[in-house]
């Protein structure tokens, strides 16, 4: 297939195979090289396309980083990504899940908010919890103001649970997580709600959301 490569543009079918098999090897940085040629011959439909180069920088976003400052490696990455991949969600909440790993809390917050406010997604938005350092005031400040407008997002009210719970606000935290579980029931709101039960001391509460929310999971 390598060696057929050469003659890509009297075989384009070869570039197709080549690339099923670098997604199939998850082969990160040959598809990268071989991404520009299968554009030039219109391999795929454009939509299929996108897909393709979604998983391949998707891919290549979680690579080992090789240097000692892995965050400015992932920084690289990411700005060599093209402006219209980096646009897609699950980019964006790649990248900002590995700099949280990373410890660049501070990046990985600033980026969050920008997003949110350009292109507002529920699954960004339950991102803000899993960040542990800086100011969670500040946090539970912003999303608490997106709130009037947004009143019925059960995201939004499960994140705003957790701030409230680690700010030691309880009961607000009990309110938030009350709305988001009538608007959109989970385990995960559950679990949150016998912690907190079992926080304040109401055992025989928390273990009825235990329950709930071992129920809701079976549904599954």
């Amino acid at each position: 297939l390598v060696r057929a490569r050469r003659n890509a543009e009297r075989h384009p079918y070869v570039l197709e195979l080549l690339c099923k098999a670098y997604l199939g090897l998850k082969d990160w940085n040959s598809l990268l090289k071989l991404v520009e040629e299968v554009k030039k011959y219109k391999i795929f439909s454009p939509k299929k396309l996108i897909d393709i180069e979604q998983r391949i920088y998707l891919g290549v976003l979680q690579l080992r980083f090789d240097s000692v400052d892995p965050v400015k490696e992932l920084t690289g990455r990411w700005e060599k990504i093209p402006m219209n991949i980096r646009a897609e969600i699950p980019l964006i909440h790649q990248y900002i899940v590995l700099l949280i790993k990373n410890s660049a809390c501070d990046r990985a917050e600033d980026f969050l908010f920008s997003t949110l406010r350009e292109n507002w997604d529920t699954s960004l938005v339950k991102l803000v919890s899993f960040i542990e350092e800086g100011d969670v005031k500040r946090r539970f400040k912003i999303l608490k103001e997106w709130l009037p407008e947004r009143a019925n997002d059960g995201d939004l009210l499960f994140c705003l649970g957790k701030l409230a719970t680690n700010l030691d606000l309880f009961d607000e935290a009990r309110e938030f997580f009350m709305k988001s579980l009538s608007i959109r029931p989970s385990s995960e709101v559950c679990m949150e709600l016998g912690n907190l039960s079992a926080l304040l001391g109401e055992l025989e509460e928390s273990v009825v959301y235990f329950r709930k929310g071992a129920k809701i999971e079976e549904k599954i």
